[in-house]
C-alpha cells in the first residue's frame, strides 16, 4: 500500500521514499508491538495471532512492492 502511495515520487526519490517506509514501518511496528503487549498482559491470544499475521504480509508487501531505479 505505501508503494501505491507514493509511487510517483518513488520513481524520482527512491532512497527518501524507502526511508520514508521504512520510519512509516517501524513506528507501525511500535505501535502493533504495544497493542499486542497489552492484549497478552490480558491473557488474549487471538488478536496478537492475527496482527504478527497482518505486520508479517505487510512486511513482506513492503518489501516487494520497492523497485529502485537501476542506472
Amino acid at each position: 500500500m505505501i508503494g501505491w502511495l507514493l509511487r510517483r515520487w518513488q520513481r524520482r526519490f527512491p532512497g527518501p521514499i524507502l526511508a520514508v517506509s521504512l520510519t512509516l514501518l517501524v513506528g507501525l511496528v511500535g505501535v502493533l508491538t504495544w497493542w499486542v503487549m497489552r492484549d497478552l498482559s490480558r491473557g488474549q491470544l487471538l488478536r496478537p495471532a492475527i496482527a504478527v499475521l497482518a505486520l508479517a504480509l505487510l512486511s513482506v508487501r513492503v518489501i516487494v512492492s520497492f523497485k529502485p531505479r537501476r542506472r
